[in-house]
């Protein structure tokens, strides 16, 4: 009888207990669910190409409704603009990708820094700034 009354207390406290739960974990996911994003994300690449020439790619993808951004491509003096254009303004529709790419010849050697940029130009006021570097002619370190 009393182990009867036991399991019968246990079992009372069992759904309450896995109620909370419940709750407390679908209540934790649900405030991870939702990350601000920024208005867009930026990729920079290189394809090394022949002749000391590299390609560089600048991607921005619209996180939302872009009315006007600015991208582009910063690089030394060491490093010769074959062919593209270094700079794009304009608008990006919500989930669509804009590339800017150039065609580099290294001069010399040196690593050098590829800088990749974006202005954005909120609804609201203001702007939201970000950029992407990446490195030219690395230097190769030695296996160890």
């Amino acid at each position: 009888m009393i182990l009867q009354q036991k399991s019968q207390i246990s079992k009372a406290l069992l759904l309450p207990l896995a109620l909370i739960l419940i709750v407390v974990l679908w209540g934790t996911n649900w405030a991870f669910a939702v990350k601000p994003q920024p208005p867009l994300s930026l990729y920079l690449s290189t394809t090394g190409r022949s002749n000391n020439h590299i390609e560089v790619t600048l991607e921005a993808l619209a996180n939302m409704d872009i009315e006007s951004t600015q991208l582009s491509l910063h690089f030394p003096e060491s490093l010769a603009l074959v062919e593209g254009e270094e700079e794009w303004t304009g608008p990006i529709p919500l989930g669509q990708k804009k590339r800017l790419t150039i065609l580099l010849q290294t001069i010399s050697s040196t690593p050098e820094k590829v800088i990749g940029k974006a202005i954005v130009n909120l609804p609201e006021g203001g702007s939201f700034d970000q950029q992407s570097m990446i490195e030219i002619n690395p230097k190769k370190t030695p296996p160890s």
